[in-house]
């Protein structure tokens, strides 16, 4: 179907760019119709004017020959008797007849001639006296010559549009005989052009199918990470829970604790008052030994209470857990913006395609084909370009998130130790800056504190990774998640992100998942090396504390 529309676009377009070409000419033959009858009429005009003035020095030569002529019929006589005179007086002296006889001859020749020449001017004089009185415009010879006159300017209307119709049909045999040499090779060049542009719409339709499938999956993965985020968040709201209310529990024990050694006490001094001396001198002594056991129950509740929780302050524990929903908040607020952006892009490219469909279809007499395949390279350059940033804006989209995971993360693991002036805060897009630059300061403090005890030796912490096998990277990964209370398919996300110094358009996705992949990797392993270095060191320091 799309075939047919496209030759019978064509088709049209052809027939179209004929009957431009075909006025074209004609208004070109039409002026050079109206060139050559002005060119005619001037002409026309010159001649009549020099026929004129040829006329009018015929005239004045006519004249003058017609006095000549009446000043020789004056002295004709004269001259008559002159020669019978002379004649008369001649005859005695004539010796030859023929030789006078010619003389007669010719001169009755000459007579006849002069005659025929003077009747040639009388009807020149004639036709000259008629044409300056002039003739009568009602005369039925002027009426004549107006209607030849008519006649023949039709005629050369006619003749002039004849010899213009000759010159277009001798164009147009031209033109086609010029076409039909390079007819076969114009056709098949459109073949090739239109099996390319099937070709490139089967193309486009199997990227459409793959775009689509791609959204499908997309979607999919989108909703499962949701249902994910959804348990995750619900585990954690459980957990919180459980340890909000063991932490009640403890302190409801703690008080009754304390509430019965009150009552132990107060029952203690009334023993005390109403017994001998020498029961007041031994019950210090129990008393102290009590007091102990009870600080020695403390101290192991809230030992238990740190390490399940990472945290010395109850208002620490409540904050890390209620800062991760503001987290998820900003971050889905944040996909909320990106997908609005992605949305306005994809309606902006719609509009650039129903444009390019308008100029193509609706435009054929203003643009030419290559001006179509310019603005149809121009397009796909545009949509290759919003490909490529596409990619590059989930690139670094992706990298950010991981940089925003990392920072928290760390601000999390170094929560416990506080910075003089400086209170602890919830790490958001706002305070990501601030919260890093906590993370640099908590850190350099550590390390100089680490330095500066005196339990301190280089040599513990200069063993290398391969002292370590893979039973002690399990044990401290199955530590560290059963410390933390998290899943062994989270602990991936838990990276440090490397930021690249410049941008490179061309790394592909499967490059940057396996670099990613590796980093997973190698931070892993230096995460549990550190911490198994830590508790090799604690080992080693609790035989010299004892």
């Amino acid at each position: 179907m799309s075939r047919v529309q496209t030759a019978k676009s064509q088709q049209n377009i052809r027939s179209i760019e004929e009957e431009l070409e075909h006025q074209i000419k004609k208004s070109g033959l039409l002026d050079a119709d109206r060139k050559n009858f002005y060119n005619n009429a001037e002409e026309t005009k010159r001649k009549n004017n020099e026929i004129i003035e040829q006329l009018k020095k015929e005239n004045r030569d006519l004249k003058k020959l017609q006095d000549e002529l009446i000043a020789n019929k004056r002295g004709a006589s004269a001259s008559l008797a002159k020669t019978q005179g002379a004649f008369i007086s001649w005859s005695g002296d004539i010796k030859d007849e023929n030789y006078w006889r010619r003389k007669l001859d010719d001169a009755k020749h000459l007579t006849k001639a002069k005659k025929e020449r003077l009747i040639q001017l009388q009807d020149k004089l004639n036709e000259v006296s008629d044409t300056k009185f002039g003739v009568p415009e009602e005369s039925p010879l002027m009426r004549q010559i107006r209607i030849l006159e008519n006649n023949l300017d039709k005629v050369m209307i006619k003749y002039n549009e004849a010899q213009s119709i000759r010159k277009t049909y001798e164009q147009i045999v031209k033109r086609l005989k010029e076409e039909r040499v390079g007819y076969d090779n114009q056709l098949a060049a459109i073949e090739r052009s239109l099996k390319g542009k099937e070709h490139d719409y089967e193309e486009l339709l199997l990227l459409a199918h793959d775009a689509t499938h791609a959204k499908e999956l997309a979607q999919a993965e989108l909703k499962k990470y949701e249902h994910k985020k959804a348990a995750v968040r619900e585990l954690r709201k459980t957990y919180l829970d459980a340890k909000r209310k063991a932490i009640e529990e403890r302190e409801k024990v703690i008080q009754k604790l304390e509430k019965r050694e009150k009552d132990n006490v107060q029952t203690q001094v009334e023993y005390n008052t109403s017994n001998i001396p020498i029961q007041e001198s031994s019950n210090p002594n129990v008393d102290t030994n009590i007091q102990k056991q009870k600080l020695a129950d403390y101290e192991e509740a809230f030992h238990k209470l740190k390490e399940a929780t990472g945290f010395r302050d109850v208002n620490d524990i409540i904050q890390k857990f209620t800062s991760q929903d503001e987290t998820s908040k900003s971050l889905s607020d944040l996909k909320g913006e990106y997908q609005d952006k992605i949305e306005q892009l994809v309606t902006e490219r719609q509009k650039l395609r129903d444009h390019l469909n308008d100029l193509k279809y609706e435009g054929g007499e203003a643009l030419t084909r290559k001006q179509i395949d310019e603005i149809e390279n121009n397009v796909n350059n545009a949509i290759n370009k919003c490909e490529r940033t596409k990619l590059k804006y989930e690139r670094v989209q992706k990298i950010l998130v991981n940089v925003k995971a990392g920072i928290e993360h760390l601000y999390e693991k170094l929560e416990f130790f506080k910075l003089e002036g400086k209170a602890n805060i919830v790490v958001s897009d706002d305070t990501l800056v601030e919260g890093l630059s906590q993370v640099v300061e908590k850190m350099k403090l550590i390390l100089q504190l680490i330095k500066n005890d005196a339990s301190y030796r280089a040599q513990d912490f200069k063993q290398t990774w391969k002292d370590f096998n893979k039973e002690h990277i399990d044990q401290f990964i199955n530590l560290n998640l059963r410390d933390n209370n998290i899943k062994p398919e989270n602990v991936s996300r838990n990276i440090r992100v490397r930021i690249q110094d410049k941008e490179d358009d061309d790394v592909s996705d499967g490059e940057i998942e396996d670099d990613i992949d590796q980093e997973v990797t190698a931070k892993l392993k230096q995460k549990y090396g550190a911490q198994a270095k830590d508790k090799n060191a604690k080992k080693l320091n609790k035989p010299n504390k004892k």
